[in-house]
């Protein structure tokens, strides 16, 4: 069994980033009866191990998904809750509503092919950088990970100045 088979379903399945037939990152939403919505994605194509897997299944009433135009011209999927920006993605968000059966099959794939938790979240850690350095501080973080052995290592650096999200 896999981390939250209860909420990584095809019904859940909200929309993607990326190119839908090369691993895209596919993201679930489920809108709970006491106006609080339940959230996740499977990101199944990433350069840093630790970010692919399920994501950590969270339930806000203010989570917002959009997209929006950066400094370099691209569009990319930014996800907001806690009154505040926690994720960009690396590209724009594209709502499935009545997917073609193509679609769904490419999207669905990644319900049975990635089952378990990611290693690390984003989430969790800008929170323990912001434990470590201080409130706020975990906006503005760059992580390098270096495998030792089978526990990987997190070092947190502060970003350069003139750093652009991207």
């Amino acid at each position: 069994m896999g981390y939250r088979d209860d909420f990584y379903t095809v019904e859940n399945i909200y929309g993607y980033t990326g190119a839908v037939s090369s691993n895209p990152t596919v993201y679930f939403l489920e809108k709970l009866d006491n106006e609080v919505f339940r959230f996740g994605r499977i990101t199944q194509d990433h350069d840093n191990e630790l970010n692919i897997g399920r994501e950590k299944v969270r339930e806000k009433a203010d989570y917002d998904i959009d997209n929006k135009k950066f400094s370099d011209g691209k569009m990319r999927c930014v996800e907001y809750y806690d009154r505040k920006r926690q994720h960009t993605s690396r590209s724009e968000f594209v709502f499935v509503g009545d997917m073609p059966d193509v679609q769904a099959t490419l999207l669905n794939k990644s319900i049975t092919r990635f089952t378990d938790e990611k290693p690390l979240s984003n989430a969790d850690i800008k929170d323990k950088y912001a434990a470590h350095f201080g409130k706020g501080a975990g906006d503005a973080f760059q992580v390098v990970e270096e495998a030792k052995g089978e526990k990987p290592k997190i070092t947190f650096k502060p970003r350069k100045r003139g750093y652009k999200a991207g």
